[in-house]
């Protein structure tokens, strides 16, 4: 008989594994399913099926549920797994003896189906961002964010300005009052990857675009009235890298990660997400 542990701190697992060793299967096959039921992505509930249904000789539905395992790529129970199959492949012939009918209807195995998520994206010098795209089960997913900040929105009436700050002759009387702002806004798109249970990594590349605003005053004709000028000298677009994680439960995605503008680990943030996923059909 096979070795059967999975889990020693999983309380699910040891109640399995007690049942197994005393050839309570149709209890080991009721736990599963609930195993399955709660952990779908994870490989422990259709291993456990699996087992069970291979000690019942019922070998299609044995074959149906170790094939789902192994999809879900579990490394604890690789091993397990290759070593079930193996048992699996060596009995030819296995008759139903146990009296239970094996029907294709009896199989309860989840859909894994891709989900949609939508996020709002926040950083004390990009609080305004958006990200969404694909969380799928198996194989790679994509996404895109945008994020700004209120800077970018900054009103010059096109007033515009030296990159040092200081006027153009045509406008000779206005003086910098040394206050400046920041606009910004990047544009990111990337994958999603799944690692294990709910969690997913992210990693994309992208455009980050800032530029520079003057306070203006002119302080012959109104000291008391300042003007916003902005400095295309001082425009900048360089490159943007970032990654992180999602955890996404029962459609509620909670995210965290770093960006790095510039190549430059001087200008790296931790940028923060909350939102949701639907499933998509």
């Amino acid at each position: 008989m096979l070795a059967f542990s999975y889990s020693e701190d999983n309380r699910a697992d040891e109640i399995i594994e007690e049942l197994a060793k005393n050839s309570k299967w149709e209890e080991v096959l009721s736990n599963a399913h609930f195993l399955i039921l709660e952990s779908p992505y994870e490989a422990g509930g259709y291993y456990y099926m699996a087992f069970a249904y291979h000690h019942l000789e019922m070998k299609s539905k044995a074959k149906t549920y170790i094939k789902h395992a192994k999809r879900l790529k579990d490394k604890n129970l690789a091993y397990k797994i290759s070593q079930l199959e193996f048992e699996m492949g060596r009995r030819k012939s296995m008759p139903d003896s146990t009296g239970l009918s094996e029907t294709s209807s009896d199989i309860r195995i989840p859909k894994l189906k891709d989900r949609f998520y939508f996020s709002y994206d926040f950083h004390q010098s990009m609080p305004i961002g958006i990200s969404m795209g694909n969380l799928r089960p198996r194989g790679v997913g994509s996404y895109m964010a945008v994020r700004s900040n209120q800077g970018l929105f900054t009103a010059t009436n096109g007033f515009e300005v030296r990159g040092n700050g200081k006027p153009y002759e045509s406008d000779a009387g206005f003086e910098p009052t040394g206050i400046t702002r920041t606009g910004s806004i990047e544009g990111i798109m990337g994958l999603t990857w799944k690692l294990i249970g709910p969690l997913w990594m992210y990693s994309g590349a992208g455009l980050n675009h800032s530029r520079v605003f003057y306070e203006m005053e002119n302080p012959e004709e109104n000291p008391n009235l300042t003007s916003w000028a902005k400095s295309p000298q001082n425009n900048l677009n360089v490159f943007a890298l970032e990654s992180g994680l999602i955890m996404n439960l029962m459609g509620v995605n909670l995210k965290i990660g770093t960006v790095m503008t510039d190549f430059d680990y001087n200008h790296l943030r931790v940028q923060v997400g909350l939102g949701f996923s639907l499933v998509q059909k």
